[in-house]
């Protein structure tokens, strides 16, 4: 069983190293599903973030910037007004990868957005608890206690480490699913 939980500030690289991790494993024949939650920006910055499944590529509104909404917001997280759809598409790839046949569930990311959604933290918590392998991203402000939680090991993405723990994350994947590849 592995669980690494990926944390650090804002902007260090925690995305790119989850997706190097996914994409290296997809190409040693690893079955990895789950989804990330990429940021949209225009011209002025940051507007929002979506839900979009690593297999598929479908993809669901998670949050965007109050002023872009034009209505009222039934859940907040700060600037953003957070909606369900990306919950409904989340807690479905999420239940699909618990009930079916794959060696890692990969969620990019566990914070304050997704948890606000209660059928998308359901199954995060769901995938957490009871699935062999995960790999998350992890709000820095619960990091610590997710990993204690769920019994995983917490990395800290920084400007120093980020070009090169994917290949230790990659290892320790490799060797608990018993895939016999030369990294």
């Amino acid at each position: 069983m592995v669980k690494v939980f990926l944390s650090g500030r804002p902007g260090v690289g925690k995305t790119t190293v989850f997706m190097r991790v996914v994409n290296q494993l997809r190409a040693y024949g690893v079955r990895v599903a789950g989804f990330t939650c990429p940021e949209l920006r225009g011209s002025k910055g940051r507007l929002g973030f979506d839900l979009v499944d690593l297999s598929t590529g479908r993809r669901a509104k998670l949050a965007r910037l109050m002023q872009l909404t034009g209505f009222s917001c039934k859940v907040r997280v700060g600037r953003y007004c957070v909606f369900d759809e990306a919950g409904e598409l989340g807690y479905e790839i999420i239940e699909g990868a618990l009930r079916g046949s794959v060696d890692i569930i990969a969620i990019d990311e566990v914070g304050p957005m997704e948890l606000k959604i209660p059928k998308l933290k359901s199954a995060i918590e769901r995938a957490l608890e009871y699935s062999s392998n995960v790999l998350a991203v992890v709000h820095r402000g619960i990091a610590r206690e997710v990993a204690r939680r769920y019994g995983g090991r917490l990395i800290w993405i920084t400007l120093h480490n980020r070009s090169v723990i994917h290949n230790e994350i990659i290892k320790d994947f490799i060797k608990n699913i018993n895939i016999s590849k030369d990294i």
